[in-house]
């Protein structure tokens, strides 16, 4: 379990439960289907390497299996987006969101990590600059 840097509380990913058999996503007790099991197959992954960025390739190799298929890599990140819309929806309401790595992949950001990086901590530490060389 991973505890947080201001409070020592742990963080956990089991605010959000991912079900691959019913294609069901569960959060904080409350069960949801999903109608498209690739959104339920990129909420796993994402969920299973919380707090973790994953990349581009890595989510479309365990989607998809392989990520030739005659695809090119800007056909796959498209294909990814609208996944993670798709995912965005079925989220939606729940304060579990996919934040988008700009040309690294996506991550989860579960309801409790968002308090943390919006803490004042965590604020004065990301706002300090590292002096040129």
């Amino acid at each position: 379990m991973i505890k947080c840097p201001c409070c020592g509380s742990e963080l956990g990913a089991a605010e959000l439960l991912v079900d691959l058999n019913t294609n069901t996503i569960e959060i904080e007790g409350s069960a949801r289907e999903v109608w498209r099991p690739q959104v339920v197959e990129l909420l796993y992954i994402l969920r299973e390497a919380w707090p973790r960025t994953v990349s581009y390739e890595v989510i479309g190799d365990g989607i998809w299996g392989m990520l030739d298929q005659g695809r090119t890599a800007a056909q796959i990140r498209q294909h990814l987006a609208t996944l993670a819309t798709w995912a965005r929806h079925a989220l939606k309401g729940t304060g579990v969101e996919i934040e988008c790595v700009a040309s690294r992949g996506y991550r989860l950001v579960l309801p409790r990590q968002r308090k943390v990086i919006a803490s004042p901590l965590a604020r004065d530490v990301s706002d300090r600059r590292v002096p040129a060389p």
